[in-house]
C-alpha cells in the first residue's frame, strides 16, 4: 500500500476507513469513496474568512489525505463531502446531493423539487442535532448509583401490618 502514497500527508494505516462507498453512484460500474466533515463556518479560528474559502481548504485537506489511497489501492474516486454547521456545503457536497436527489427522485418516481428539499431538511436535523447537544448538554436520564442507606436504629425494616393498625388507630 505504501508505493501509492507519494504524499506525506497521506493516510496509508489499513485500519484507517472511509465513511461511505457506493457502487455506481456517478458511473455505471465504478466504485465511489465519501468522507464526510462537519466544520463550525463561525467559530473563532474561521472568523473573517468567506465560507467557501473554509469549505475549499477542508476539502482540500480530505483530498490530500485520502486521493491517492482511494485511486491507487481502493481503484476508485473519491468525494469529500464538507458541511458546514451553517447550512451551507462544498461545491463536490452540493454535486453530491443534486446527483443522489436525482436518482431517489428517478426510483421513487418523485419530483426532484420534493426530494431536494427533503434531503436538505434531513441532512440540516442531522447537523443540527450534535450541535445541540454539544452546546446543551444530553437529555440521557442520568443515574446515579445506589447510594448505601444507613440503618442505625432499624427504621428502615419493613414493618408488620399490626404495627401500622396499631399505631395510625383513631
Amino acid at each position: 500500500m505504501t508505493e501509492f502514497a507519494t504524499c506525506s500527508s497521506a493516510i496509508i494505516i489499513p485500519e484507517e476507513r472511509l465513511d461511505v462507498k457506493a457502487n455506481c453512484f456517478w458511473l455505471r460500474g465504478a466504485t465511489t469513496f465519501f468522507d464526510v466533515r462537519v466544520t463550525h463556518v463561525n467559530s473563532k479560528c474561521n472568523q473573517g474568512r468567506p465560507t467557501q474559502m473554509i469549505f475549499k481548504e477542508y476539502l482540500n485537506e480530505k483530498k490530500r489525505k485520502y486521493q491517492q489511497r482511494v485511486s491507487g489501492v481502493e481503484m476508485g474516486s473519491f468525494k469529500p463531502l464538507v458541511f458546514g454547521t451553517n447550512g451551507g456545503m462544498g461545491i463536490e457536497c452540493q454535486m453530491f446531493l443534486k446527483q443522489l436527489a436525482q436518482k431517489l427522485a428517478e426510483k421513487d418516481n418523485e419530483r426532484y423539487a420534493v426530494v431536494i428539499a427533503w434531503l436538505r431538511t434531513r441532512i440540516s436535523f442531522e447537523i443540527l442535532r450534535p450541535v445541540n447537544v454539544s452546546v446543551r448538554g444530553s437529555r440521557s436520564p442520568f443515574y446515579r448509583k445506589e447510594l448505601e442507606v444507613v440503618d442505625d436504629f432499624g427504621l428502615n425494616r419493613p414493618r408488620p401490618v399490626e404495627f401500622f393498625i396499631f399505631f395510625f388507630k383513631f
